[in-house]
């Protein structure tokens, strides 16, 4: 069909308190692993292993490893190791496992020094591996967004829609194809440094995790300025607020101890253009000094910070993203960041709420979501698209609906197009 990748899922999704499956779902299929590998590779197929969270999952029936994600990590890199056709691994619905969204006493979320020991862990065996988080709109830019606190420690991100105005928390709707667009586009400016491999991101905890207010990051370095010329600096900002009513922020600018005012213009792909220029009292070094003062209101947010340029008088530069001293108070943090993989997933099939819905994720609405995003591809602007519980037959599954039968034939096309275009 023109796929030449598979997302390999090792199944649970029993819950404490449910009966034990009829059979041990997870353990035969990590026991297989190996085996459908070596077949893949034979095929030109390369694998994602894809695990689910505790929120799917019980630490007892999800064999072999339960909830120890080290030890699943560690294994698959050991597999994968034999077998390098294995090319990363997958967590499903990881955000609302992490501990800025966990709810349940009972789950084990995942901190960002748990993702890193995990990823080293499967990276001793495999160097080459990387992790995906499954993740929604609402997770990258919402009241609940994760993203700038777990961007480090993930290489990439797999964008689930399921439906239009995912961040604004609405309910999912695979009937409603619109927007598909539009928030893979969004979720490329979230995980991308506009100018560069890598750019500054200032991020603010949300209201639960906050030290003290106010909260701010400042940025500080040396500049040459000459007395009696202007000196400008230039850059370009992405914040990920859904509404200016969710965060807000303020900048300011100050060099050699001078107030310089600041102006913003809309630039593109919703990154901000802010310029500030000020006549320099005196020459030679001068402390050059960006701030960010957040009002942040019951969550957190991050601003990303690039293409970074400051001239005095005849003189310009561009200043690189590592050569800042930052100091903050509330919370806030400043580190930087790189661009992140982004692979788009369409549903194929109904899920959740939705089982019994007619029309959902039929196969018009396959067509319709796949047929946006191709210019995204053609762009480079993805790496990458995933056909999720395609079904050939369209066949029930352990109680979960197959989908739309010509389902297949649509993302056969698609993927046969893909290939084709090279």
């Amino acid at each position: 069909m023109g796929a030449n990748h598979y997302y390999y899922l090792i199944w649970d999704r029993r819950h404490p308190g449910e009966s034990q499956p009829s059979k041990d779902i997870s353990s035969t299929e990590w026991t297989q692993l190996p085996a459908f590998a070596e077949r893949a590779a034979k095929a030109g197929i390369s694998i994602t292993v894809y695990l689910v969270p505790p929120s799917e999952s019980s630490s007892t029936t999800y064999r072999p490893f339960g909830w120890d994600y080290q030890k699943w990590f560690s294994a698959v890199g050991q597999v994968a190791q034999a077998h390098p056709n294995i090319k990363a691994i997958a967590l499903d619905d990881f955000a609302s496992n992490t501990v800025l969204r966990i709810h349940d006493a009972n789950h084990q979320p995942f901190r960002p020094d748990d993702v890193t020991g995990m990823v080293r862990a499967a990276r001793s065996h495999a160097p080459w591996l990387r992790f995906y988080a499954v993740m929604y709109s609402q997770d990258l830019v919402s009241p609940t967004a994760v993203l700038p606190a777990y961007r480090n420690v993930i290489d990439g991100v797999i964008l689930a829609f399921a439906g239009p105005k995912q961040y604004l928390h609405a309910v999912q709707n695979t009937t409603d194809s619109s927007g598909a667009l539009r928030e893979a586009r969004r979720a490329r400016q979230l995980t991308q440094c506009q100018s560069s491999a890598e750019c500054l991101q200032v991020a603010f905890p949300d209201a639960r995790f906050r030290m003290r207010l106010p909260q701010a990051v400042s940025l500080e370095r040396s500049v040459r300025i000459e007395r009696g010329t202007t000196s400008v600096l230039r850059f370009s900002a992405l914040d990920d607020r859904s509404s200016p009513s969710v965060a807000s922020y303020s900048l300011s600018v100050t060099i050699d101890g001078h107030q310089a005012p600041v102006q913003r213009t809309q630039g593109a792909d919703g990154w901000t253009n802010y310029t500030a220029q000020v006549v320099a009292q005196s020459s030679g070094s001068a402390k050059l000094r960006l701030t960010v003062d957040a009002r942040v209101g019951s969550r957190g947010f991050g601003l990303s910070l690039d293409d970074v340029e400051f001239r005095a008088g005849s003189t310009s530069a561009t200043l690189q993203p590592n050569g800042w001293d930052v100091s903050a108070s509330g919370g806030g943090r400043a580190s930087l960041v790189r661009k992140l993989d982004l692979v788009f997933l369409v549903y194929c099939a109904p899920f959740g709420r939705e089982a019994g819905i007619a029309g959902a994720a039929d196969s018009q609405y396959v067509a319709s979501v796949l047929d946006q995003v191709r210019p995204l591809i053609d762009e480079g602007a993805i790496d990458g698209v995933v056909a999720y519980r395609l079904n050939l037959l369209g066949k029930s599954v352990n109680g979960y609906g197959g989908g739309d039968p010509a389902s297949f034939a649509v993302v056969q096309r698609y993927f046969r197009g893909l290939r084709n275009a090279g």
